[in-house]
């Protein structure tokens, strides 16, 4: 017989079981409160902060830095709330660092806006 050995080829099934949905279903009311007072008073407030940030002068630390903060860390408790169910916790930890990151980076700009002139 001249040419390659014939494949064998078996049917195999996925050793790897079903995945559930990566995000958490929203099984309440209370649950789905908690995310849209997160997001609209959580986000809003850090967006207030940061327009009266830009209206003071450069890297005067004041109430509104503390208020800030504040809101930024209820925002990552109520994310860390949100994230009950375990496959969705390294999703929360990525979100978080990204918050993190996104808002220093936020919070820097807008203190070091009037050192720019």
């Amino acid at each position: 017989m001249v040419g390659p050995p014939s494949e064998w080829k078996l049917p195999m099934t996925d050793p790897r079981p079903p995945v559930p949905p990566s995000t958490a279903p929203i099984t309440s009311g209370g649950e789905f409160l908690l995310q849209v007072f997160r997001f609209l008073v959580g986000y809003g407030i850090l967006f207030v902060c940061l327009i009266l940030l830009l209206r003071q002068p450069a890297w005067s630390l004041s109430v509104v830095d503390a208020i800030y903060w504040g809101a930024l860390g209820a925002v990552l408790l109520l994310g860390r709330r949100a994230a009950k169910a375990e496959q969705t916790l390294g999703e929360w930890a990525r979100a978080r660092n990204l918050h993190l990151a996104v808002a220093c980076a936020l919070w820097i700009g807008a203190q070091s806006v009037h050192l720019i002139d």
